[in-house]
């Protein structure tokens, strides 16, 4: 669900592989700018007949306990995410 909320994050590529994957490092920080936790993100890209396949795998390290809302969102924001690029790129479900 929407809230309006704004969060901030800073992060930065580890890995850039055209055409098949990237990994990105996101770190989201609180209102003061103190890191919430870090998060490795790998993402992978397949063709596939009808389109093309993503998977996602992510790591969190460095959790503090103040991250618990963010993590806990974390899925559902992702998911909605990539529902807007599949809409976007004219794939929604």
């Amino acid at each position: 669900m929407r809230d309006g909320t704004r969060h901030r994050a800073e992060g930065r590529f580890l890995a850039l592989r055209p055409p098949a994957a990237l990994t990105f490092e996101m770190t989201p920080v609180d209102a003061a700018g103190v890191p919430l936790f870090t998060s490795v993100n790998e993402v992978r890209l397949a063709p596939r007949r009808d389109g093309t396949r993503l998977t996602m795998a992510i790591r969190v390290r460095d959790a503090r306990p103040e991250a618990a809302p963010a993590l806990a969102g974390m899925a559902p924001g992702w998911e909605q995410t990539l529902a807007k690029l599949a809409d976007v790129l004219g794939g929604g479900a």
